[in-house]
């Protein structure tokens, strides 16, 4: 239900953690080198990465200090990595990683571990007490919605997607991304979709002055759903 890069340089390993996480229906593309994978994040667009420490070229600690540095700071890394004494470990962590996963390991431990960092990081937007899209104000204090003044009344999930996207006024969220933060019992990205394309819908006819052209809340096809003030209303996607 995410995508996830990996760095390992080893096949055999690059092949069990991509069967791993494929199986929890997570679409995964793996590398050998960080500078093969360095050169696909901005295409694939990662939710999660999963990095060895030992690469030929570039290290895996580099690979997160450098990913840290620059534009994909958001990204939760998991090192997954036969070096393991503590220097390493802590090393790890201050160059920017989320967690770290020793070798051998469990496949179910890592499934495990990865969703547990895509949990966290769907709610690891900065807070902000209030957010305006043009006449639209969301004000996550007093959990209310309103638009050119008047109050808007919305069910408190759809409050709470408001206020996700809001953190991230036009950048996308995909359905996977938005099922989790809403913590909605869906199992494959196909489900997802579907319940969020209803979720959007409902929430299109309260905020929107006509939801077939939307000014605020858009779909943007491949990527997800995103705020964005548009004086001319464009027709609404699924």
């Amino acid at each position: 239900m995410a995508r996830v890069l990996i760095v390992d340089d080893d096949p055999s390993v690059r092949e069990l953690v991509t069967f791993t996480l494929a199986a929890e229906g997570h679409d995964v593309r793996a590398f050998e080198t960080a500078e093969s994978a360095e050169a696909e994040l901005g295409l694939f667009g990662p939710e999660a990465l999963v990095l060895d420490v030992s690469l030929p070229g570039q290290s895996g600690f580099q690979l997160c200090q450098r990913i840290r540095e620059e534009s994909h700071s958001h990204v939760p890394v998991l090192f997954l990595t036969g070096r393991g004494t503590p220097p390493d470990v802590d090393r790890g962590f201050r160059v920017g990683g989320d967690d770290y996963l020793v070798k051998p390991f469990r496949p179910s431990e890592l499934a495990l571990r990865v969703q547990a960092l895509l949990r966290r990081s769907a709610w690891a937007a900065p807070p902000s007490t209030s957010s305006a899209i043009g006449d639209l104000e969301i004000d996550n204090v007093a959990r209310t919605v309103r638009r050119a003044g008047e109050p808007i009344t919305v069910s408190p999930m759809e409050l709470d997607i408001l206020i996700a996207l809001s953190s991230t006024p036009g950048q996308p969220w995909p359905a996977e991304r938005l099922a989790r933060r809403l913590n909605l019992p869906v199992d494959l990205p196909s489900e997802a979709a579907e319940v969020m394309r209803v979720k959007i819908s409902r929430l299109r006819r309260k905020i929107e002055p006509d939801a077939s052209h939307p000014r605020y809340l858009h779909s943007q096809r491949g990527t997800g759903y995103l705020l964005e003030y548009r004086t001319e209303g464009a027709p609404a996607e699924a």
